[in-house]
């Protein structure tokens, strides 16, 4: 085996391995021991493909849900068809699948100020920069603005950040109010969103 192909086989067993931990243990009660102990390897051995624990979960989460981020990713390659309302609810549909294995880690992260600080810092964003959801919608908009089909006039950074956050914000809010089903709550996150958006 090549030793490319070793430290390819390595982090993916780190990745699994840290997915069967946090699942079993919760954010808060995963060590960077506990998953080496799961994926048979020394513990140092975590730091030669992750800097911290935080890096490692968000890296098994992302890698397990690649489809989506591939789809994001490729958002803006689809501006101009369709509908910016049908883009919109597809995407948004397809990320709002994710919160359930997301929100545990941002709210782990979070409730530690140490780790919330690092993770939000200008330093984290500039090496690893700002999450592939954020940067496809806000592609995607951009593009939309330039093809004349929503409001040029609003920053487009701003309406990415305010879907998502909205997105999260029904995750964390299961209320009677809210709807049950997740394409129906995005439908009515899109709408909103549109009636400031549309020409």
């Amino acid at each position: 085996m090549s030793v490319v192909a070793h430290k390819d086989d390595t982090r993916s067993r780190l990745i699994a391995a840290t997915l069967t931990v946090v699942r079993r243990e919760g954010y808060q009660g995963t060590t960077t021991r506990a998953v080496a102990t799961e994926a048979g390897v020394a513990e140092g051995t975590i730091y030669r493909h992750f800097s911290n624990k935080r890096e490692l979960c968000m890296a098994a989460v992302a890698e397990q849900n690649a489809p989506v981020m591939a789809l994001m990713a490729t958002l803006p390659s689809r501006a101009g068809t369709k509908t910016v309302r049908a883009h919109l609810v597809d995407a948004l549909s397809q990320l709002a699948l994710l919160r359930e294995d997301f929100l545990p880690l941002e709210i782990g992260i979070l409730s530690d100020p140490k780790e919330a600080a690092e993770r939000y810092s200008s330093e984290s964003l500039a090496t690893h920069g700002p999450p592939v959801a954020f940067i496809g919608l806000q592609s995607y908009l951009e593009l939309e603005q330039r093809l004349g089909r929503i409001r040029s006039d609003v920053k487009a950074e701003r309406v990415a950040v305010v879907l998502l956050a909205a997105l999260i914000g029904y995750g964390l809010l299961p209320l009677d109010p809210f709807p049950k089903d997740t394409r129906q709550e995005v439908e009515d996150i899109v709408e909103v969103a549109l009636r400031g958006l549309e020409r």
